[in-house]
């Protein structure tokens, strides 16, 4: 009976806890102060961890306040029985190693279910394809990575807040740092965080929507790089605390890149936090470079 018990009560909870966890699986950042570490870990493992960590200590609590001191006060005496062994023990060996059919049956239920949470996150991928992290997680490691070789720092599209207007060299100095990460081992460029790292948005561009903004993006690149080389940048727009920063994400190209302003043709490098532009000679020699290696 007690059995039967357990399975009704634990196969119904075990399909409570798989839904809440497919349903609050989305990450969140833990700061672990004054540690200078972070870590990314969704929102039901932080839950039921805690309810763990609870019951495990409610636990140690209830056993430690069971223990009683022994009273010398009280009219009581203890009576020792010597027997042996294979006599006291024989009884529990054989409840120890009997196969209870019903603890099997939770068993594989239970294993079941697991697998089923562990498909349905996606656990199961062709080729050890590894999970990528949600937009908004990569552009906070990216921001507390800071801006260096792979990432770069960019406050607006095209206005230019100094002068308080739209300039085309704010769209030309975003541009070439993607084709300087294209051009080499590939980097990140996050539009709406200025110098500092801080998140400013790009409001002051006045979009009227974030599908006007990526088709402006879309449109730059075509323009100006090329749109045989979109399938090394992947675009996301991400949403902080009310403002919208552009994340760019940007794969090394299978040739060289070039940026065309006019009738011109720019080549763009990254050496350490900048985008440096090569000479034909310097192109060449590092084209040629890049070939052997």
């Amino acid at each position: 009976m007690n059995k039967l018990v357990s399975m009704i009560v634990s196969i119904p909870l075990a399909g409570m806890i798989i839904v809440f966890s497919l349903v609050n699986r989305d990450p969140v950042t833990l700061d672990f102060w004054p540690l200078t570490l972070t870590a990314s870990i969704p929102v039901f493992a932080i839950i039921l961890i805690s309810l763990m960590i609870g019951v495990l200590w409610g636990g140690l609590a209830a056993w430690l306040a069971a223990m009683r001191p022994v009273d010398e006060g009280h009219d009581v005496f203890w009576v020792g029985i010597a027997a042996p062994e294979q006599v006291l023990l024989a009884d529990l060996r054989k409840a120890l190693i009997q196969v209870d059919v019903s603890d099997v049956a939770v068993a594989l239920a239970g294993s079941a279910l697991l697998l089923l949470l562990f498909w349905r996150l996606g656990g199961f991928r062709a080729g050890g394809e590894e999970v990528q992290e949600p937009p908004s997680v990569r552009l906070h490691r990216y921001i507390n990575q800071g801006e260096g070789s792979s990432v770069e720092f960019k406050s607006t599209v095209r206005t230019n807040l100094r002068a308080g207007k739209r300039g085309k060299e704010i769209e030309l100095a975003w541009l070439k740092a993607v084709v300087a990460f294209l051009n080499s081992k590939g980097g990140t460029l996050l539009i709406g965080v200025d110098d500092g790292g801080r998140i400013v948005g790009i409001e002051a561009d006045g979009f009227e929507n974030q599908d006007r903004c990526h088709l402006h993006l879309k449109n730059l690149i075509n323009q100006h790089i090329g749109a045989e080389y979109s399938s090394f940048i992947q675009i996301s727009l991400v949403d902080v605390d009310g403002s919208t920063v552009v994340l760019m994400e940007c794969q090394p190209a299978n040739g060289p890149v070039f940026l065309r302003i006019g009738k011109n043709e720019e080549f763009y490098i990254r050496s350490g936090p900048s985008s440096v532009k090569l000479s034909p000679s310097q192109m060449i020699s590092y084209v040629l470079q890049n070939m052997k290696s």
